[in-house]
């Protein structure tokens, strides 16, 4: 349940400074339970188009 933070005018909210740009950190390939391979993003469209396989990327 969100909480209403204008009920808190007087709590202060740190700001965490963007370190870094957002993007995928980590990408790889799942075939029957297990991976297969650690992949570029660039090639995550064919592998995903590949039956059985699934890709997974973790974003920064």
């Amino acid at each position: 349940m969100p909480v209403n933070v204008t009920a808190f005018p007087n709590i202060e909210r740190p700001v965490k400074p963007a370190t870094q740009e957002p993007g995928v950190v980590a990408a790889s390939v799942y075939a029957k339970g297990r991976r297969v391979a650690d992949i570029s993003v660039d090639e995550a469209g064919a592998w995903a188009k590949k039956q059985g396989h699934v890709v997974w990327m973790r974003p920064a």
